[in-house]
């Protein structure tokens, strides 16, 4: 039975004497293949595909090797071979990463690796990949202007400002704001939205409606209020989504961002056919 440690004593003259055995591990092997890329960080936004070529060394003849994509990223990435017959020392070999935003995907980071193996063997250190989900999944959104898309759990907003500040007229007036957030099966009668609504939503709320509309946004059922709210008016825009419903806002206190907004909820285009009929 091995110890990581084994003490010998022994007694001379009356003197204890300790000797020490100190165990050390077997130093790794190095990998058999090495990535060019330390790691690959992919924003995803929209529901465009895109593809990253990367590549590896190989140092040793080697057979049947397995490109495996772990299951916390595998719904966004796939890989354009999945096994290799075999690889030939020295060689330069490539493979091609595709990327895409699943249908209802959350927003936020997701991270995995990708690592090449024989049999239960990994051949080389796992290749790290960090995707940042930018869009909520199952529509497209056009954005007019270089604006910071930032992202949080089914929320997505845009603002010409990456870290937005606290509340006050200037900020108002110099710092857009345009919100997206998809509440998760909130509807799953099915009602139309005016009807969901004023079943589900308003129900006599305090906000004050100023104004109130029927329209279609991405050949989608929607309805949009008017509120008064803390700085001023704000737009909500609710659009029937299968069991979900998309919330679009944005405030009216800074007429020049205006434009931009009604062209950003114009431009919503959903990538899936609604199921089911409204109620």
């Amino acid at each position: 039975m091995a110890r990581t440690h084994r003490v010998l004593t022994s007694l001379s003259f009356g003197i204890l004497m300790f000797s020490f055995y100190v165990y050390s591990p077997p130093t790794l092997a190095a990998p058999h293949i090495t990535w060019s890329q330390k790691s690959i960080y992919k924003s995803l936004e929209g529901e465009a595909n895109s593809t990253v070529p990367v590549t590896f060394t190989t140092y040793k003849d080697i057979e049947e090797v397995y490109v495996s994509v772990v299951p916390e990223i595998a719904p966004f990435v796939s890989v354009s071979i999945e096994s290799f017959n075999g690889f030939f020392a020295g060689e330069v070999y490539e493979l091609e990463l595709h990327f895409k935003v699943p249908e209802n995907a959350l927003i936020g980071t997701i991270e995995g690796v990708i690592q090449l193996r024989s049999g239960k063997n990994n051949l080389s250190k796992p290749l790290p990949i960090k995707l940042e989900v930018l869009s909520l999944g199952g529509i497209n959104i056009e954005s007019t202007n270089f604006w910071y898309a930032l992202s949080s759990e089914n929320t997505l907003t845009y603002s010409n400002v990456e870290y937005r500040s606290e509340m006050s007229n200037s900020s108002l007036q110099n710092e857009s704001f345009f919100k997206i957030y998809r509440h998760v099966n909130v509807n799953p009668e099915k009602f139309n939205i005016t009807d969901w609504f004023d079943e589900h939503f308003y129900q006599g709320g305090s906000a004050y409606i100023r104004n109130q509309m029927h329209m279609m946004i991405g050949g989608r059922d929607a309805l949009q209020i008017e509120v008064s709210e803390l700085g001023g008016i704000r737009v909500h825009t609710y659009i029937f989504d299968n069991v979900d419903v998309l919330e679009v806002s944005y405030g009216l206190f800074a007429p020049h961002f205006v434009v931009d907004y009604e062209s950003m909820l114009q431009s919503i285009e959903f990538t899936e056919v609604s199921t089911g009929e409204m109620r």
